[in-house]
């Protein structure tokens, strides 16, 4: 058998999960077709499995790059324990393969994207002018509630929400390694949030389009992955929007990237102190001029760099902000 068609298959893979996947999918996709062209190592671990999964991206690229289209890598800032609850990845399954544990299983996923050169070609090969006028105002309205700073005490929904509840259990490890070290007992939970999120019912007040409408729109939206519905019925920016429209959202809206992987980063962590932004950027967005990390970014920041934002010297442990 041709194990030159390798890439071929994993391409067709991607676009049938909808053009998005989680890294560990891929890496068993590849597995699985190692195996049929005889060709599955056994000892390799999860880090060479990576790897060659890259390698095979690359190639797949070559080839979509006459065509404008491109595989790009992209962080989730939810952070991995999160990604595998709500994905139901199966990290198991992964592990028994490669013998490996679930500490490789990264936020990372693959997303198949139009290349083309301006932001209304690439919404354009998808939607209608009214619809992609609506997507840009839906958008609007999702960074819009970002520059507002929240109170936890003031919000009901969001001891449920699935960034909050992980990012606490990592507060929790490093506030114990802490207490430990000072023989201390202490529980973190910080006081603020900011969400790129809005209500449907924000977004069913779209002036152009019927209600009925904008629902069937935000439903297809979902499907496929520009858009995401969390537990609480608010809409935001899902995975496809942020890497089909990574420079009209840095452009338009400066929005911040992660200090630890500089990509966008619109779940996670944001430093605590009104003063971490530069003397001359204290406009109405200046919050996005603050130090942020994606949850796992951020883990590792704290663990393996500093505890204190090297922005502005604040305690990232005492006053941060959930991105959620």
């Amino acid at each position: 058998m041709d194990n030159s068609n390798i890439p071929r298959l994993l391409l067709d893979f991607i676009i049938t999960a909808r053009g998005i996947c989680h890294e560990n999918a891929l890496i068993l996709a590849l597995i699985n077709l190692k195996k049929d062209f005889e060709e599955f190592d056994p000892s390799w671990s999860i880090q060479k499995w990576i790897s060659e999964l890259n390698e095979n991206i690359d190639r797949i690229n070559i080839k979509l790059s006459t065509l404008n289209y491109k595989i790009v890598r992209i962080n989730h800032g939810m952070g991995k324990n999160a990604i595998i609850l709500k994905n139901q990845i199966n990290v198991n399954e992964a592990n028994s393969m490669v013998n490996d544990d679930v500490e490789n299983i990264s936020n990372k996923f693959y997303v198949y994207i139009n290349m083309q050169s301006t932001d209304e070609t690439k919404l354009a090969t998808r939607f209608q002018e009214r619809e992609i006028s609506f997507i840009k105002w839906a958008i609007d309205q999702f960074v819009n509630h970002a520059m507002t700073i929240n109170s936890i005490q003031n919000n009901n929904d969001i001891e449920s929400n699935i960034i909050y509840k992980e990012t606490n259990v990592l507060l929790n490890s490093l506030s114990q390694q802490k207490d430990n070290d000072n023989n201390e007992e202490s529980d973190v939970r910080w006081e603020q949030f900011i969400t790129f999120t809005s209500r449907s019912t924000k977004l069913l007040q779209y002036d152009n389009m019927g209600a009925t409408e904008v629902e069937s729109l935000l439903i297809q939206l979902c499907g496929l992955k520009w858009f995401y519905r969390d537990s609480n019925g608010r809409f935001g920016m899902d995975l496809r929007c942020l890497a089909e429209l990574q420079d009209y959202l840095i452009n338009e809206f400066e929005l911040p990237s992660c200090q630890y992987c500089h990509q966008l980063t619109i779940q996670g962590v944001m430093c605590g102190n009104n003063n971490c932004h530069a003397a001359d950027t204290e406009e109405l967005n200046s919050i996005f001029q603050r130090r942020v990390w994606h949850l796992d970014c951020f883990q590792h920041y704290m663990q393996h760099v500093s505890q204190k934002c090297d922005k502005c010297q604040n305690s990232l442990l005492e006053n941060s902000v959930y991105i959620i």
